[in-house]
């Protein structure tokens, strides 16, 4: 719903529409990295690096955040992207998401949903006339 109130206030844009996914995504993102770093905060390779010396940004950069909060941080990221692209494209499919001259699957989806109600499922591999077939093999 907050998407649709920033469409009405802004125009509908691409961008509009990713920034604010990614806007509205962050709080999970968060909530899971804290989750990790407390449970990672309990291990003994924390304290050992502690007891090593190493600065407290170090350990939290390093040991924490790239080594172990990468592999969440990835597929957060790749989950993210396919919600964004189901937003946009239900979106423009309603007509609230990117206009007409702009390619968008859901304006795609909303140009070929009379061919999918006329049974023509795949129009793009509907079958050659007859006149063209017999013109294309006259011609080899």
């Amino acid at each position: 719903m907050l998407i649709l109130l920033v469409i009405a206030a802004f125009k509908p844009d691409i961008y509009y529409v990713m920034s604010w996914s990614a806007i509205t995504g962050m709080p999970v993102i968060a909530n899971l990295i804290a989750g990790k770093i407390a449970f990672l905060r309990q291990k003994s390779f924390i304290e050992a690096a502690h007891a090593l010396g190493l600065p407290a940004h170090t350990v939290i950069l390093k040991h924490i955040l790239w080594l172990n909060c990468r592999a969440l941080l990835v597929i957060q990221a790749t989950l993210g992207m396919a919600e964004a692209i189901l937003v946009e494209t239900s979106l423009s499919y309603l007509g609230f998401g990117v206009q007409e001259p702009t390619p968008s699957w859901g304006n795609m989806v909303l140009a070929g949903a009379n061919y999918f109600l006329q049974g023509n499922f795949w129009p793009s591999t509907a079958r050659r006339s007859r006149s063209s077939r017999r013109s294309s093999d006259s011609s080899c």
